[in-house]
Order: C-alpha cells, then structure tokens, then sequence
C-alpha cells in the first residue's frame, strides 16, 4: 500500500483533475495487496471516469444535468433557457425548483 501515491492521487482529485488522478489510481489499484485498500481506489477510478465522461450531446436536459454537476451553472441555466424557448409545453426545465436549489443558480430558469 503506498500511502503517498494514494494521498497524490486524492489531492488530483479533490483539484478535479481527474485525468491525472485517474492514472495514479488505476496504477494502485493494479498493484494493491489489501482488500480495503483496493476496494477504495476502484470507487476512486469509477468516480473519476464519470467524471470525464462525456454526456450524450442528443439530450440537451442531461446535458444541463451534467453541466450542472460540473459547476457549470450559468451554462446549465441557459439550456435550460433555450429549452424553454424552443418548447413552452416542455415542463422539465420549468418544474425544477428543487434542482435551482441544489445547484444554487443565480437565477431562476423558469418561464419569464
């Protein structure tokens, strides 16, 4: 167990750059003799897959979603916008007040 390579691949991560933890995990992992320990560095390398994973562009609502998860609210609110816009009839964007919450955005996205 290399305490020091887990502790670098956990400052990556928590620096969300997730690419570089991405590695140093994977590398624990294939070297891990403790059960726990191996354990924990797999959880590390799904969560950091998913965070690199690009979202299916076909589906602007998830892509909000994902933006979102990024902290990338201002982006995120505007396609809901856009959404919106495109199709008034469309009740997702509009019945999120529990997702603006989570997400802290600046604005509310629901109709003008």
């Amino acid at each position: 167990m290399d305490l020091k390579k887990f502790e670098k691949a956990l400052q990556h991560f928590h620096q969300k750059k997730y690419a570089e933890a991405h590695k140093l995990f994977s590398k624990l992992l294939e070297t891990a003799d403790d059960a726990t320990f191996r354990e924990r560095c797999r959880g590390y390398v799904e969560a950091c897959r998913q965070h690199t994973e690009k979202p299916d562009q076909s589906d602007p609502f998830a892509r909000a979603v994902f933006l979102s998860n990024q902290g990338e609210h201002q982006q995120a609110e505007e396609l809901l916008k856009k959404m919106i816009k495109a199709d008034g009839e469309n009740d997702a964007p509009v019945c999120m007040p529990a997702w603006e919450k989570s997400t802290r955005l600046s604005k509310p996205c629901g109709k003008p």
